[in-house]
């Protein structure tokens, strides 16, 4: 979906990374009136520090296989967590060729699941044929045999976005999630009406749909995740999990 955005997510980006850092101070802070005995958790935290600084001085937004160069920001975010050969899941796909996930599958050995509600099945790139809502994500990823602890969730349906992943996250962990976004204000939390189960609906080409970068980011904080980056376009967000409020520097 291509839509103009019309707010400065490069102000919204600014935001985060001056939130980010507050919390780094913050914690440093803590760490350092710990006893010597702490010093292990210290280190750890340290490493973490340098590594989120390093994220941020590499991001480099590209489009190889992507609609709005999410790939330069995707592989930005596996280097960060040191991610191989991981898992993902992808949705809204259409005929696979336009990803998210293409180039960590073609270049980088990943392995996953994609689904769109057409174009039939393409088993050679597992790409399945689904109808997607909130009311039957769970079982499809069931289904599929979707693992638990998977290492990227990928999802653009044009609508229910928000109910989706916050259905995803009350069974799965994925240690990354891309989403779309509802171009509002960055101060608005609204997201559509919940549908009723079972009922997929469409976009209809306005505003209104999924939910906003603020309703996103809640979201994100309330299932142990932070928001750490919108692409410029206005089109797709990123989060990764944390833990005790420290980005990690061990998935692997």
């Amino acid at each position: 979906m291509r839509i103009q955005a019309f707010i400065n997510l490069k102000v919204i980006n600014k935001l985060i990374i001056f939130l980010l850092l507050l919390i780094l101070i913050f914690s440093f802070i803590h760490y350092n009136n710990l006893s010597r005995d702490s010093y292990d958790s210290y280190d750890s935290y340290d490493l973490s520090l340098t590594k989120i600084k390093g994220f941020y001085e590499s991001i480099k937004e590209e489009h190889i296989y992507s609609q709005n160069k999410e790939d330069g920001v995707t592989l930005s975010l596996i280097n960060f967590l040191g991610l191989k050969n991981g898992t993902y899941v992808e949705f809204g796909v259409e005929d696979g060729s336009q990803t998210n996930t293409r180039i960590l599958r073609e270049k980088y050995n990943w392995k996953g699941l994609m689904m769109d509600g057409s174009g039939g099945d393409n088993l050679k790139i597992n790409k399945r044929q689904e109808s997607i809502s909130y009311s039957n994500i769970l079982e499809l990823f069931e289904k599929y045999d979707v693992p638990k602890e998977l290492d990227l969730f990928s999802e653009d349906t044009d609508y229910a976005d928000y109910w989706i992943v916050e259905q995803v996250l009350t069974q799965y962990r994925p240690k990354i999630v891309i989403h779309e976004i509802n171009q509002q204000p960055a101060d608005r939390c609204v997201t559509i009406e919940k549908p009723k189960p079972d009922q997929i609906l469409y976009w209809d080409g306005s505003n209104y749909h999924g939910g906003s970068v603020c309703a996103f980011r809640c979201l994100a904080k309330n299932n142990g995740y932070t928001m750490v980056y919108c692409e410029t376009r206005g089109v797709n967000c990123f989060w990764i999990r944390y833990i005790n409020n420290i980005f990690l520097h061990d998935y692997r």
